[in-house]
């Protein structure tokens, strides 16, 4: 179920299938199957035990709460999909959002798997890592964004916007 999972996300975020399962679950918004699985057993007994059509809101909410923790611990501690940890520590924070939708570029931006020559390179699609634009090696997705003088002028409009974020 989690293979079939995981393709899907792929495809909601329009990402290859080089990203890790824990990075294309979090840029999906979607909690890994077995903890979603856990979350609606937990829901299921709780109600039958305890609850009545008054609590079965707060029992939904304390079970997501418990999923988000787990999901959260998980995310931390794992070990692929840094790059997209950096950029997305918090799960609650990402998942509650209220704006944007995830499309190819932003996908290549957040898991930096995408049209970076140094990703190029190690696939054997470039025959080198430097950047076409500046020479500098390796054009990978922190350079292509925080520091390659092809995107300053990018760069200068979003620090004018004000926005502004230590990685």
């Amino acid at each position: 179920m989690a293979g079939v999972q995981r393709r899907s996300a792929l495809r909601v975020i329009s990402a290859f299938k080089t990203v890790s399962e824990s990075a294309t679950l979090v840029l999906a918004s979607t909690p890994p199957i077995d903890l979603l699985i856990r979350e609606r057993q937990e829901v299921y007994l709780e109600y039958r035990e305890n609850g009545d059509i008054n609590t079965r809101g707060e029992i939904k909410r304390t079970a997501r709460q418990r999923l988000l923790t787990k999901w959260q611990e998980r995310w931390d501690a794992d070990t692929s999909g840094r790059w997209t940890h950096r950029l997305i520590p918090n799960l609650a924070e990402w998942c509650s959002r209220k704006h944007g939708q995830m499309e190819y570029h932003l996908t290549q931006v957040l898991t930096g798997h995408g049209c970076f020559n140094e990703y190029l390179a190690r696939f054997g699609k470039r025959e080198d890592s430097a950047c076409l634009h500046c020479g500098y090696t390796p054009d990978d997705v922190k350079h292509t964004i925080f520091e390659c003088s092809a995107t300053r002028a990018e760069r200068m409009q979003i620090k004018e916007l004000g926005v502004s974020r230590d990685w």
